[in-house]
This record gives structure tokens, sequence and C-alpha cells, in this order.
């Protein structure tokens, strides 16, 4: 029998295929209203949810899932999850502390970048004559971020 799996986030629909594969009943449902709906006419069955921390699950959306025993958060936040219900029901809640490690040192270093370069500041004469005056500044051995 597959394993009732409730998906609140919209970034995972390209995986349900895969869900189903491995032996789950995903039910998509990433909008306020299917949400309702979902929990409304299918949360007795639902065993699992896969949200993310700014999605969450609140306690009365818990009580309508009997079934419920682990809430799983994709990434590294939790806040919206309602962890004294989960706690009080002993629904498991989980979450991927480090899983985007990369992308923060991808940002980080697109931000060093952008400010070694001045991006903020060289931004608005970009749109008409003055991107001729800056790439030609740059081309005279200008230091970047100068």
């Amino acid at each position: 029998m597959r394993i009732p799996l409730l998906i609140l986030i919209e970034s995972v629909k390209d995986y349900l295929p895969r869900f189903e594969q491995s032996g789950f009943a995903p039910v998509w449902a990433p909008t306020a209203e299917a949400r309702a709906r979902t929990i409304a006419e299918r949360g007795q069955d639902i065993r699992i949810v896969l949200t993310r921390g700014a999605t969450g699950l609140r306690g009365d959306e818990m009580q309508a899932m009997p079934r419920l025993e682990i809430v799983c958060s994709l990434g590294v936040g939790y806040e919206n999850i309602d962890l004294d219900a989960a706690r009080r029901r002993g629904i498991v809640v989980t979450h991927g502390p480090g899983t985007n490690a990369v992308s923060v040192a991808d940002h980080a270093m697109a931000l060093l970048l952008g400010a070694a370069r001045a991006c903020r500041r060289r931004t608005p004469p970009c749109g008409g004559a003055g991107w001729r005056r800056l790439h030609g500044a740059a081309g005279r051995g200008q230091a970047p971020g100068g």
C-alpha cells in the first residue's frame, strides 16, 4: 500500500513521479485553496506532510489528519510549523539544516563581486549614453569598484 503524502510546496512538482515510484501516494496542494480542500477531503488518510518553513503547517491542520506521523520541512526552517501541536501528538518534525549551504555561498560570492564592481552605483547610468562612459572608464585601467 502506498503511503499518503501531502505536498504543500510548488518546488517539488517535477518530482511527483519519483515519489510515486518510491512507494508514496503524493497529493500536491501548493495553494491555500487546494491545501484546505485536500485536508478536509483526504486528511484522514495523510501520514506525511512535505512543506517548508515559510509555508508551515498549523495545529488545526494536524488535528484534521489523525494518521499524521511526520512533517518534513524542505530546507533549514520550520518557523511556521506548530511544534507544540506536533509534540502533543507525537508527530516527528524534520528539516534539512545545511541543505542550502551551496546556495548561500553562491549568493555571498555574488554579493562580494557586486560590491567589488560597484554594481549598485553603476546600474542606473547603464540605461543610456552612460554605458559608454562606464565601459570606457573601466577599459582605461580603472580599479574594480573604483
